[in-house]
């Protein structure tokens, strides 16, 4: 069936063998080099890692598998008690006081699990797979388990989430639609819920007996201090000690802004890094954790690792957002590197300090830039652009200038359909030999590449400066001149057809481009608030007097209409003009350029058509 895995090659792959050898070694190398991604194999590694199978004894795998799964299921119906089924007293009712009654066997189990219960709905919320009845069932019934066969610590918040990855790694890489499993792998591989709960408990299991101490609680007689759980103690260990061996300035500022250890340390210790990685990373970081030894020491030198890689930010950080930034980790590109550095720590005999997020992406950059020069010095016009026909024509104008406007020489030897073809990265050569490299026309490329960038900034540079005065004429309170407007819109025409190919254009003689002051440039301030006693103020004028009604009225004299001056717009420059063309209709005509300025910039490819 096409896109099933195939479970055999992974395990010829990675454990370097079938049922007749296990090359355990060489699985445990990868977990620690690179992780073992989404290959199915991951929970066979983490069985053998663990101890829960025997790499020397693979024929008596199935056996082993059915031994643990029958022990596991006498264990869970022995714990989940049920009164009415069972043979009990007569005595023995929901209201009686006898502690080793059934009824108050089967309350206590019944808190308990509720308590479990909201813990699990709160399990990745953002994944369906967690959620279903049949895994929350699955889930429930083993923590169920594990609680009531170790009263101390019992159940702890948090151990849920150290179960619930090791579930959705062993369901899903036993899906049947998904994977191809081999015969004597088969019996591994079971595909029921009651094996995969079974086979789930078995690695909880193991893990636990390093975790259990982290989560114990210690207890004191009343009125004394209790001393510090194992928990505190990892804690200060990590920051106190192996963090202030490998980085004594993060250390300082740490204690310098107060963080204690055990706020940000003691959830990555319990949950084993559970919340600070995605869950598809976290199991990559597993394979890390598990490879390197089943008593999970290398966790503190991961956790040492992931200090350091937020050095750069947590020394220029309060206490509020260290903190902030330790209780919540940032997404990481690649969670690999914090295996590696955690791996060299830890076998470091001398003090080491890992790297942090700036200088792990220093080198990032720079192996891909070495890697990009070596293409580029392999085959230097190899070069493909991936974006519409315009860039493609762009690139083949490149070419063409290089080779003084003619299409460049075909390859011999390379087919027709492929005129060029790209040399093999591993140096072996192809069928055709090397295409020969033209030194001036590789100049001349290189030229041409040249002069399109500086065209671009100078064409770019004034841009702005139109886009600004545009701007500024837009927001003012006054109103806009119309003078700046057309001369702006003269400047983007130009602009316009240099990109259309229109106007010739070169950065060493560039053109002219009308660029009108823009309004913020203007040397304009607001009147200051006036005093009115610094105002000469006109008294008002005084009511006439009252008139003689005896006395004659004369007519008053006819006042003359006033006049207004038509608002007349400025003479424009003649280059303007010239630029712009007609100037006598509305100002809103003119302004229709934007539509096809906007055009071009709209369809990027369209920049090159006629370049």
């Amino acid at each position: 069936m096409q896109g099933r895995i195939n479970l055999q090659d992974e395990v010829d792959r990675v454990l370097g063998g079938g049922p007749l050898g296990m090359n355990v070694d060489q699985a445990k190398s990868i977990c620690l080099r690179e992780g073992l991604t989404v290959s199915p194999v991951r929970s066979l590694v983490w069985m053998l890692a663990l101890g829960v199978l025997d790499p020397a004894q693979t024929d008596k795998w199935p056996n082993q598998a059915r031994a643990w799964r029958k022990s596991y299921a006498r264990k869970k119906r022995k714990l989940l008690v049920n009164p009415n089924k069972a043979k009990s007293k007569t005595s023995d009712n929901p209201l009686a006081d006898d502690k080793d009654s059934l009824w108050t066997v089967y309350f206590a189990n019944e808190e308990l699990r509720e308590e479990i219960k909201r813990d699990l709905t709160r399990t990745y919320p953002e994944m369906e797979f967690f959620h279903s009845d049949r895994i929350q069932g699955l889930l429930l019934d083993a923590l169920f388990v594990y609680a009531k066969t170790y009263p101390d610590p019992s159940y702890r918040q948090g151990m849920h989430e150290l179960l619930a990855p090791l579930v959705y790694v062993l369901a899903h890489n036993r899906d049947r639609d998904a994977v191809t499993v081999p015969d004597w792998l088969d019996p591994i591989y079971a595909t029921s819920d009651a094996a995969l709960e079974a086979d789930a408990y078995q690695l909880f299991h193991i893990i636990m007996d390093t975790a259990r101490p982290w989560f114990a609680v210690t207890n004191a007689p009343r009125g004394t201090i209790p001393p510090p759980s194992p928990i505190v103690l990892k804690c200060q260990n990590l920051q106190d000690g192996m963090l202030k061996r490998v980085d004594r300035e993060l250390y300082d500022h740490l204690v310098d802004v107060g963080v204690e250890p055990q706020l940000y340390a003691l959830r990555w210790a319990r949950l084993l890094l559970g919340r600070e990685f995605h869950l598809d990373d976290l199991v990559i970081v597993w394979d890390g954790l598990f490879a390197h030894s089943p008593d999970l020491a290398l966790l503190d030198h991961i956790c040492v690792a992931m200090l350091v890689y937020l050095r750069d930010q947590l020394l220029e950080s309060d206490y509020v957002y260290t903190l902030r930034r330790l209780m919540k980790f940032p997404p990481v590109e690649d969670v690999r590197c914090f295996v590696e550095q955690g791996l060299a720590l830890a076998t470091s005999k001398t003090p080491l300090r890992s790297r942090s997020k700036a200088e792990i992406d220093a080198a990032a950059a720079a192996a891909a830039t070495a890697r990009r020069d070596a293409d580029r010095a392999a085959d230097p016009l190899s070069g493909r652009s991936h974006a519409r026909g315009g860039a493609s024509t762009f690139a083949k104008s490149i070419i063409a200038t290089a080779h003084g406007g003619a299409s460049p020489a075909p390859v011999i030897g390379a087919s027709s359909s492929s005129p060029r073809r790209r040399r093999r990265r591993n140096g072996n050569s192809s069928s055709s030999p090397a295409p020969n490299t033209d030194n001036d026309a590789l100049q001349r490329v290189s030229d041409h590449v040249s002069d399109l960038l500086a065209t671009n900034h100078q064409l770019g540079t004034k841009l702005t400066d139109l886009v600004a005065v545009l701007q500024g004429e837009v927001h003012t309170k006054e109103p806009p001149s119309r003078e700046t407007l057309y001369m702006a819109i003269a400047g983007l025409k130009q602009i316009k057809d240099v990109l259309l190919g229109n106007l010739p254009y070169s950065p060493d003689a560039p053109l002219d481009i009308v660029v009108p002051p823009a309004r913020h440039d203007i040397n304009y301030t607001e009147p200051d608030d006036v005093d009115a006693a610094d105002v000469d103020i006109e008294p008002a004028p005084s009511e006439p007097a009252p008139s003689d009604p005896a006395a004659p009225s004369e007519p008053a004299a006819p006042s003359e209409p006033a006049t207004s001056e038509p608002d007349t717009a400025p003479p424009l420059p003649p280059p303007v003009l010239d630029l712009i063309g007609d100037v006598s209709s509305p100002i809103g005509s003119k302004l229709s350029v934007f539509g096809d300025v906007d055009d071009e910039f709209g369809d990027p490819d369209s920049l090159f058509d006629n370049l």
